[in-house]
This record gives C-alpha cells, structure tokens and sequence, in this order.
C-alpha cells in the first residue's frame, strides 16, 4: 500500500504545509496512507489532532516520516538535512526550482530518486501548481516591498504616488499589477511580448503597458519600485535589468525579484530570507534589494491552501497504479534514477 509522508518544512522561515487535513482526508478515503510529522501545519493553522482526525498517522521524527514514505508531497526544495534521508525508493513532490541549483540536482541524482517538481507540471501550456504561489507572491512582493520604500504607494494630497515597474506579465505580474494599483501607485508593466501585453490590455487591468526587450536606465530613473516577475517553466530566469540600469533608481526605491526562486531576473539579485529580507549594493546605492524566494510562506494559511487545492488532484494521480502521471506529464519528472529528465533542468546543469 502506498504511504505519503508529509514533513515538517524546516527551510529558513518556511510556514507552509505540503497538504492540509482535508487532503490528507481525501487520500485515505482512497486506502492511501498518510504519516505527517508532529507540528508540520501549526504555522497554517492546523493542528496534529486534526490530521489525525482526517486519518493520518502523526510521528514525531521527520526521518520516521521519510522512513514509513514512498512519496514525500512537501512545498519546498529539500534542505541538505532532508536529502540525507532521501533513499532511491522515495518519490519527492514539491517546488525544486532546480534550474538554478546545481548542487541539490547532483544530490538528488546521487540518490537516486524520483522527482518531480510543481513547477514544471505543464497542461495546456500553463503551469497550474506555479499560478496559486505566483499570486500569492505577486501581492507579496508589492505589500511587503512598500514597506521598505521612503515614500507611500498611494501619495498624499500635493505628494504624487509612487512609480511601479512590473516586468513580466504573467500570473505574477498581474497580481503584483493589481496590488499595486489597489494600493494607490501608478504602475507599468513590461513585457518582450506583444502578445503577451495585449491579453494583459484586455484583461482590463488599469495600467501602461510596455514592450522591450532591454529595462534601460532612462526607463527607471522615476520608478520607487521595480518587480521581477519574469518566468519560464523550468529555465533559469532571464537578466532583464543591469546594475548599471538599477543604479538609476532614486535613492530608497526597492527592486523586488520574484523571480529569485529560479535564479533571479535582475543583475546583483540574491536570495534573501524573511529575517533578513533586504540588502544594498554599492554599485546601486540607496536602492534596497527584496529578493525572498519563499514570499508566500508570509501567509502560510492563505499559501497552504491555495497550493494544496492544487496539487490535491495531482497527488491523486500519482497514487494511481502504473506510470501513468510521468506519461502524461513527462517532463515535469526532473530526476529519476540518477538521470536528469527534465530538458530545461538538464540545460542548465551541462551548460
């Protein structure tokens, strides 16, 4: 019998969970087993009794839980610790963003294991375990960002609002582009596709819309906040905007990078923590980098879910006899048995 193991996230200020009660309901409604380790979804607001209320098993050691598993369904990319306890029986389900992560793609295949990663489940041309959290991060991004300004969104009387940039107009464009204009500021969005901007245009969203292939630093010398959202499924993030560009950015202006997860859109991005969540540069003085790559574990109720209504019917495949999901969805098994199966993750990792 299948057994899903659900451990607790022990990355950096991770506050989700890889499935609420009622998922784990769900699954053993259909004969599946479900070990959970003992506080995993305290921070989302779910309690051990309620898991076991749903059915599953409560241990208190995550490496019982990795132990009892055959599938690890969990958010984030296993930490250095979690892949100690990763056997090549295990199927790992989560975000592995490994595009830009050498190292746990080489530990991962020293392991032997299957992986795959919500982030590049593709139907349809869309990715539907990424647009949850790219929603979620997109308001985030701008939320917490302005926070971090010298000035507010929205002015005041005789204070003009504040210019957004939003590169990328996609899921998390959008939701940055909606935030930002609901809190009061003027916002441009960005975008190399024509195509791309004239959906955005007629979705109705109230906002100039640009197309360029270069974010000079004439373009940036009035923006108080420029947002990264630029995404291809799998791929390391493209650079859209140069240090010396950014260095045309008034003094306490914030360059938020959504797209740190898969390495970052914007020269001098580095990942950055919830404690510790901005940095300067010399070369860009006065401008704060925001570059956390976790954003949606801010509100882990609302992230957890958002992403486990998602993954919920995906997991329900995985259970399913035979071979059947990696069939349908092939390349969004990343590493299988020492072999990189993933084209975008197998391109950055030879390149």
């Amino acid at each position: 019998m299948t057994v899903i193991g659900v451990p607790l996230e022990i990355k950096q200020n991770e506050r989700r969970v890889g499935m609420t009660p009622d998922g784990v309901k769900r699954l053993t409604s259909m004969g599946v087993n479900v070990v959970v380790s003992s506080g995993a979804g305290v921070y989302a607001g779910f309690s051990d009794d309620e898991y076991v209320s749903a059915g599953a098993t409560i241990e208190c050691m995550i490496c019982n839980v990795y132990e009892q598993s055959d599938i690890i369904v969990k958010v984030k990319e296993p930490q250095p610790d979690e892949v100690d306890l990763i056997t090549s029986k295990h199927t790992l389900f989560c975000y592995l963003h490994l595009a830009p992560n050498k190292r746990l793609t080489q530990a991962l295949l020293n392991k032997r294991c299957k992986a795959i990663a919500y982030e590049t489940i593709v139907v349809d041309g869309k990715t539907p375990l990424l647009a949850p959290m790219s929603d979620v991060a997109g308001r985030v991004a701008v939320q917490r960002g302005a926070t971090f300004m010298s000035k507010l969104l929205s002015g005041v009387t005789g204070v003009p609002r504040a210019h957004v940039m939003v590169v990328g107009a996609g899921i998390v464009g959008r939701a940055a582009t909606e935030t930002a204009i609901g809190m009061g500021a003027r916002v441009t969005v960005v975008d190399r596709s024509v195509a791309v901007l004239s959906a955005f245009e007629r979705s109705g969203v109230m906002c100039d819309t640009l197309h360029t292939g270069t974010i000079t630093g004439d373009m940036l010398r009035d923006v108080d906040m420029l947002v990264g959202a630029v995404h291809v499924p799998g791929h390391k993030a493209t650079c859209v905007a140069t240090i010396e560009a950014i260095s045309h950015m008034k003094p306490g202006s914030v360059v938020a990078d959504v797209s740190i997860d898969q390495g970052g859109c914007f020269e001098g991005s580095e990942p950055t923590t919830h404690d510790n969540p901005t940095y300067t540069l010399g070369s860009a003085p006065g401008v704060l980098y925001y570059c956390v790559p976790n954003l949606p574990a801010a509100v882990p109720h609302t992230s957890t879910r958002a992403l486990c209504n998602a993954t919920l019917p995906f997991v329900e495949e995985l259970v399913a006899p035979g071979r059947v999901f990696e069939v349908k969805y092939e390349q969004s098994v990343n590493v299988c048995n020492g072999t990189i199966c993933n084209d975008a993750v197998r391109e950055a990792f030879y390149r």
